[in-house]
């Protein structure tokens, strides 16, 4: 016979929690003046946490000599998030209910440096339930902090999710204009970016503008050595505009003026594929981020999805399943790729696959042919 006394060794390390009897490991946390002082048990650190296994292994740790303690300073972890770790080291326990924003990403922050997998796990799916409050009330820092770190993947994803469908969260203010280059990056290389692409053009410009002091807001004073400082500040990020979804009077007025930047063998390739009917753009070809239609929105494009696909309605909420190529008929033959049409007349399916025990009630003939009225809108 196996008895399981699990609840009873957890009532006892919490107890041990609670009195910190027989501490050996003082740990100083925030800044001086305000730091303070907490007690913890060496065994349990290393047991539960690499990091301290490590950092109380006997050739790095430096005992007290009055105390006999092992001595940490740690003032970039406040006493509030590190009694938190220590709970969870100890208990298995973490309550979250009621803290603000600035202490939950803080325990983010400090679970990554202490190696706390399953914790980090909990905290940002516990974060991401309200990741759009979160969002509305500070985004740069918040994008700030899952850009640096590549554990917060769970949180960077939703927030990207969240600022492709509500862009103004962050768009509608001048906020975004602080945001860091990468950051801003990771934003343009987002498929689901909700904007028209002139508008993201804008949103470039401004932001590469205000990072030069020097640089007017009117273009039309602008200078060669100004034009050569706006094209060196933005070289990272033009590359992931896509302008061949820009409409022709959009990129008259608000890309042309900036001609000067972009590199010779794009603004070729632009022009190319506005006056030369059925070209194919050879650079910044991405899957197009809006649907190309007065008719219909996103959330059709997904409901026709999901017919095409043989799915239930609303089986694709957010994101199109066709990426790379849009969708497709004809064994592959006919390809969509956000607005350039891609046809190879090789395939044919002379069995529908219908019974014959079925009958025609009546019949459509069509043809898809390649539109250029995008260009006129």
């Amino acid at each position: 016979m196996t008895s399981n006394f699990l609840a009873d060794i957890a009532e006892d390390y919490k107890q041990l929690y609670e009195t910190r009897e027989n501490y050996d490991v003082i740990i100083y946390a925030g800044e001086k003046p305000n730091a303070e002082e907490i007690h913890a048990h060496s065994l349990v650190l290393r047991t539960r946490s690499a990091y301290f296994r490590g950092a109380l292994a006997s050739s790095w740790a430096a005992k007290d000599k009055d105390s006999g303690c092992f001595i940490f300073n740690k003032p970039n972890i406040s006493s509030t998030v590190f009694e938190f770790i220590l709970k969870y080291l100890y208990c298995g326990e973490i309550i979250l209910r009621n803290q603000d924003r600035e202490t939950i990403l803080e325990l983010l922050v400090a679970s990554d440096e202490f190696g706390l997998t399953k914790l980090i796990d909990y905290v940002q799916q516990y974060f991401g339930e309200n990741i759009k409050t979160h969002l509305s009330q500070n985004p740069i820092d918040i994008l700030h902090l899952v850009a640096q770190h590549d554990a917060f993947n769970e949180i960077r994803k939703l927030s990207l999710e969240t600022i492709g469908t509500n862009p103004d969260i962050l768009f509608n203010s001048n906020k975004y204009l602080s945001l860091n280059e990468d950051v801003l990056i990771l934003i343009l290389k987002h498929d689901e970016l909700e904007m028209e692409e002139s508008e993201i053009w804008e949103r470039l410009i401004k932001w590469g503008i205000a990072q030069n002091t020097e640089l007017k807001d009117d273009v039309t004073e602008f200078d060669q050595d100004d034009f050569e400082l706006l094209e060196k500040t933005l070289q990272k990020c033009i590359q992931y505009i896509r302008f061949h979804e820009i409409r022709m009077p959009d990129f008259y007025h608000k890309v042309l003026p900036y001609m000067p930047i972009l590199p010779n063998n794009l603004f070729n390739d632009i022009l190319r594929c506005y006056m030369v009917p059925n070209s194919v753009p050879l650079y910044n070809v991405f899957p197009s981020r809006n649907v190309n239609s007065i008719l219909i929105n996103k959330s059709h494009t997904l409901l026709f999805a999901s017919w095409i696909d043989k799915k239930n309605n609303g089986h694709y909420k957010k994101k199109l399943p066709y990426s790379s190529y849009g969708p497709y008929f004809g064994n592959g033959n006919l390809h969509f790729n956000g607005n350039f049409v891609n046809f190879n007349g090789n395939g044919y399916h002379p069995n529908v696959s219908i019974s014959n025990n079925s009958q025609i009630e009546d019949y459509e003939v069509f043809q898809v042919i390649k539109s250029r009225s995008r260009f006129l809108h």
